[in-house]
């Protein structure tokens, strides 16, 4: 979904929820019906991973999407990234989440490898707020999306005086 418009995500993801509001409805989803409703986004792939998924929440879960990310990513299709977002803007955990975008930012300021994950998680677990997880998040994807690209603003950035990239820029 990285090239697909805001726009067109956010209605396909309302004419979903209309759909399927609950995992018990997705459970009970038509894969083919689904894929339809997803082609646009260039998902038609993982439908089978979603309802496979909500099948799970309903037969292991009681029907309740877990809170607890061991439980989140033994379910079909939840890696790493997806368990912690869950956790983050379903839940407002305060917990490590990383995709490449907040990888290129967390490890500019901190003078970090992009790659390496560990010390990456580290530093979010030390920054990230107990209370606003979910709004530093959106935060941070903004200033990846907007200022700290690959081609980085740091003339214009907000961090710029606390960023180890930007001091090395200089």
């Amino acid at each position: 979904m990285q090239r697909t418009p805001a726009e067109r995500v956010v209605r396909a993801y309302e004419k979903l929820l209309k759909l399927y509001p609950d995992p018990a409805s997705l459970a009970r989803a038509d894969i083919r019906d689904t894929r339809k409703q997803l082609k646009n986004l260039g998902l038609e792939k993982r439908v089978r991973w979603l309802i496979e998924a909500a099948r799970e929440i309903m037969d292991l879960h009681g029907g309740e999407v877990p809170m607890s990310y061991e439980k989140l990513v033994k379910l079909t299709g939840v890696g790493d990234y997806t368990a912690s977002a869950v956790l983050v803007f379903g839940y407002g955990s305060p917990v490590p989440m990383v995709d490449a975008n907040i990888a290129r930012v967390v490890s500019r300021i901190y003078g970090l490898k992009s790659g390496d994950r560990g010390s990456i998680k580290d530093a979010l677990t030390q920054i990230v707020p107990k209370d606003e997880a979910a709004a530093f998040y959106d935060a941070l994807l903004d200033l990846a999306a907007l200022v700290c690209k690959k081609r980085p603003l740091c003339d214009v950035c907000p961090i710029s005086a606390v960023c180890v990239y930007a001091s090395r820029r200089g």
